[in-house]
């Protein structure tokens, strides 16, 4: 019989044929990279609480470390990215320039400073005032309003009607 294929050519068929869709399926899976970090304050104690932000390609992915200052954002586009960690009290910090790349993952550590106290002072609004001093030495002479005339006119918005 020779038209029919013999049985050990059938055998050979079917077990490229397998080997061919496990090994795309394999290669379908590492499409995307990965970027792992941690956040840090300046002493190496982890910060929980930090908002990472990741830009790149595609949209822009928000993410929360956890209470070991860990994060991680998964299944990204091969591409550069860029990193931006924000907390109150301790300000930003922004790594540029990240690659994922195909089945491979970053990791990344972030340092971040204290932020500098600002500190806000309130002015009062000074207000003009006049103060009524004893133009001389008080005596026990008869009271009259000339010891009690006007000394100094204080204040910002008084200071062109000084005498």
């Amino acid at each position: 019989m020779k038209g029919c294929p013999s049985l050990r050519f059938l055998a050979v068929i079917v077990a490229v044929a397998c080997v061919a869709l496990v090994a795309g399926s394999a290669f379908a899976q590492y499409q995307t990279g990965n970027i792992y970090g941690k956040v840090q304050a300046k002493d190496g104690s982890a910060l929980p609480g930090v908002t990472v932000t990741l830009t790149g390609v595609g949209a822009p992915q928000s993410n929360v470390t956890d209470s070991l200052g860990n994060f991680r954002f998964i299944n990204l586009a091969p591409g550069t990215y860029s990193l931006k960690a924000e907390l109150a009290g301790y300000g930003t910090a922004t790594r540029v320039g990240l690659t994922a790349r195909v089945g491979q993952s970053s990791d990344v550590t972030m340092t971040m400073n204290p932020a500098v106290a600002e500190s806000i002072r309130s002015r009062r609004k000074r207000r003009c005032s006049i103060s009524a001093r004893p133009a001389r030495r008080p005596t026990f002479r008869a009271w009259s309003w000339r010891r009690f005339r006007p000394r100094a006119i204080r204040g910002p918005c008084c200071s062109r009607f000084r005498p």
